[in-house]
Order: C-alpha cells, then sequence, then structure tokens
C-alpha cells in the first residue's frame, strides 16, 4: 500500500514538472523583445530583425544593414555603428516613401540597395559616403525635389533592371558632379535622368560606362576629358539636346552592341563634333 502512495506521489511530481516545462517554454517564445544593455531591441521572429532608435536592421559578419526606416524625422543624419558595429549598407526600400527632406550617410556605407530612397519626394539634398561603392536599381527614382548630385570616386557599379535607373524620374535633378580622382564613370549611372542639363567629368576619367547618360534628353553640352580612351555602348544614347562635342586625340575605343548605331545615337541636335588635334585614328 506504501509502495502505491509512493508511486501515485512521483507520479504527480513528474505531471506537475512536465507542466511547469511547457509554461516556461511557451513564456519563452511569446516573448516579443528583448533589449541589450546597449539598448538596443531586438524582434523575435525569423528575419531576426533588431531595432535601434528609428531603423530596423540586420546584422551580420561584414557590419550592419538598415533594412527599414520608422522614424517621423524629415532631417536625418544616419548612424556610423550600431551596438559596435559599422554601419555598411543601405538596405533594400529602407527609406522608400518617406519623408525625409535630408540626408546624411555616413562613409561607412559602401553599398546603397535597390529603391533605397525611390519616391522619396521631399528630399532636396543627400551627402553620399565617400566610400560608396554599389548603388543599387531605382536607388533614388522619383526623388522629385533632388536637383543637385555628387558621385564619389569609388563607386563602381550600378545597378540596372527593368525597373529603372538610380536617378530616374528626379524631374529637378539638373546638376551632377563626378568627384575627382574617378577614373571610370560607372555603367548605367545616369540612366534616364532626362532632367539632367549640366554634368561635371573631372580630367581623371579614363573610362565612361554603357549607358551612363542613356536618355539624358536635357544634357545639352559635356566636356570630355582630355585623357579619355574608352566610350562605352549608348552611353549618350538618346541625349536629344546635345548639339556639341569634343573628342580628345587618346580616344581609342567607342564600343557597340549588335543592335547598337554607336555612342551617340538619336542626338538629334548633335550638330558639331570636334576632334582634338594629334588625333592619329578616327
Amino acid at each position: 500500500m506504501l509502495s502505491k502512495r509512493i508511486a501515485a506521489a512521483v507520479i504527480a511530481s513528474a505531471m506537475l514538472l512536465s507542466v511547469t516545462s511547457t509554461a516556461l517554454t511557451a513564456s519563452a517564445y511569446e516573448t516579443d523583445t528583448i533589449t541589450s544593455s546597449a539598448g538596443v531591441t531586438a524582434r523575435s521572429g525569423e528575419d531576426e530583425t533588431l531595432v535601434y532608435g528609428d531603423f530596423e536592421y540586420t546584422t551580420n559578419d561584414t557590419g550592419i544593414t538598415l533594412t527599414k526606416y520608422i522614424g517621423e524625422s524629415t532631417e536625418y543624419q544616419i548612424p556610423w555603428e550600431i551596438d559596435g558595429k559599422k554601419v555598411t549598407k543601405i538596405g533594400d526600400k529602407c527609406f522608400k516613401d518617406s519623408l525625409i527632406i535630408t540626408a546624411t550617410l555616413p562613409d561607412s556605407v559602401t553599398e546603397i540597395g535597390n529603391n533605397a530612397f525611390s519616391r522619396c519626394k521631399q528630399l532636396e539634398a543627400v551627402t553620399l559616403p565617400k566610400n560608396l561603392e554599389i548603388l543599387g536599381d531605382s536607388a533614388f527614382n522619383g526623388c522629385i525635389a533632388l536637383t543637385e548630385i555628387t558621385i564619389p570616386k569609388t563607386l563602381t557599379k550600378v545597378e540596372l533592371s527593368v525597373g529603372g535607373g538610380a536617378f530616374q524620374n528626379c524631374d529637378n535633378l539638373k546638376k551632377a558632379v563626378i568627384e575627382d580622382g574617378t577614373e571610370t564613370v560607372p555603367a548605367n549611372l545616369f540612366y534616364h535622368s532626362s532632367a539632367l542639363e549640366e554634368v561635371v567629368i573631372p580630367e581623371s576619367v579614363k573610362t565612361i560606362g554603357k549607358y551612363a547618360f542613356d536618355g539624358c534628353e536635357s544634357l545639352k553640352k559635356v566636356k570630355l576629358p582630355s585623357q579619355l580612351e574608352t566610350i562605352g555602348t549608348d552611353s549618350f544614347y538618346n541625349c536629344k539636346t546635345l548639339s556639341e562635342i569634343f573628342i580628345p586625340k587618346t580616344l581609342t575605343t567607342v564600343e557597340r552592341s549588335s543592335v547598337s548605331e554607336g555612342a551617340f545615337e538619336n542626338c538629334d541636335n548633335l550638330k558639331k563634333a570636334v576632334i582634338e588635334d594629334g588625333t592619329e585614328t578616327v
């Protein structure tokens, strides 16, 4: 009889422990946020998205990617680092449709993702980081208040897909300055930037990539650098108001594709071309 009572007590204790364990486990999974000593909040879930101030972000071995701006400020200076790690990327659609007017990006950022600032219709000024390497497809598409942009010499890649160019539909983007020391103007840089009227290309440039100024319908005049060697396929295609061009004697290669008629195709108002004295081959 005593042994039966002992057995019953053991079973009851085991059931109690099982219920307690289940409750603790359920409680752990129901917890939505965890705050570290640095004040960083982590939201549970498969994407492991973290929150810091006005941003959602993810982290990996190379640094921090800002994935979404959740603030309401119209002027914002993006942080250099979060919880001891550098911010290295502005993720896809991070600021899309936000109401920011000015944005300063830290020099730690090397990549701006697809549509990162697209349709920020009040964005008047943005400072690109000095170490920027990759600019995503439609990164600033539809930023209709943006009037001028400076491109850092570190930029090597500008993504382009069916979605459109990095500065497409920027209806008031009139001037672009490419930083001195740049050797290659990246392909697709100002693809279909139809409002662009003036571009400053430094003397250091030796290559202009394909489609770099394709569809810049308002570009009236451009001074090609004296050390230019290569012009890419359709780099000035459809620049309908371009009226004059100076070709330096250093130019040796003008690329074209099987469906292209040349770098200056459809430049309907190109009336004058000056080839520099000393040129040996046209």
